[in-house]
């Protein structure tokens, strides 16, 4: 009887754990359903231009020569301080392409950062924080998130650019006008990581960078 009463119990309280997951869901989904309808203007599908596509090409083209024989080959027997200098270098060289003049990068612990978070553009001293602890470890797959992180957030400060410089070559007045929204109404990830993915300039970053390493070699076959 003392069996069956405290399975009886433990089953109540996971059957009441269950019900308010659901709700928890249905609520969080009905939020995301009524804020994209509500808000339309923050998750613009903005499509790339012929600039930006021959930019994606000049990075694809980088990577190339950055990594020949893909990541593992090139970073196996680096140190961490080398694979340090090699992303600074790669930045570096991602500023003429970018058009952009990104001189400040830190480099933080997943602590100091955020432990879900690989890298972050910071517009009011136009800098780049990446996530150290993917570098430490010589590890090929942690490298590639951080060289996507790379093109992301670098995207991230070429949208700032694009609305606050004017003349600045990059984004059309369709890409400006929704970057500027958007940004004017950003969505962080702490609040609901679904709607911050799918905003405009989240959504346009990731397309970019993903674009960029969509045929980076991570591991030796």
């Amino acid at each position: 009887m003392i069996i069956e009463t405290v399975l009886g119990g433990l089953l109540l309280y996971a059957a009441i754990e269950g019900g308010l997951a659901v709700i928890q869901w249905g609520y969080s989904a009905s939020k995301r359903y009524f804020t994209k309808h509500k808000y339309p203007e923050l998750f613009q599908d903005v499509q790339l231009s012929d600039k930006d596509k021959e930019m994606i090409e000049k990075c694809r083209e980088l990577l190339k020569e950055t990594f020949p024989e893909g990541i593992e080959a090139r970073i196996k027997d680096m140190s961490a301080d080398e694979r340090m200098a090699l992303i600074r270098e790669l930045i570096e060289k991602c500023n003429a392409i970018y058009d952009l003049d990104i001189t400040k990068i830190n480099f933080m612990s997943a602590y100091e950062i955020g432990g879900a978070t690989c890298g972050c553009y910071q517009s009011k001293d136009n800098s780049i924080t990446l996530n150290i602890d993917l570098i430490s470890f010589s590890d090929p797959t942690a490298m590639g998130i951080i060289i996507n992180t790379i093109f992301h957030e670098m995207r991230h400060a070429q949208q700032y650019r694009a609305i606050t410089t004017e003349g600045y070559s990059f984004g059309t007045d369709e890409q400006a006008k929704a970057w500027a929204i958007n940004f004017s109404h950003y969505i962080r990830a702490e609040v609901d990581m679904m709607l911050y993915q799918l905003q405009t300039v989240e959504a346009d970053a990731n397309r970019v960078a993903d674009e960029i390493t969509k045929e980076l070699k991570i591991k030796e076959e």
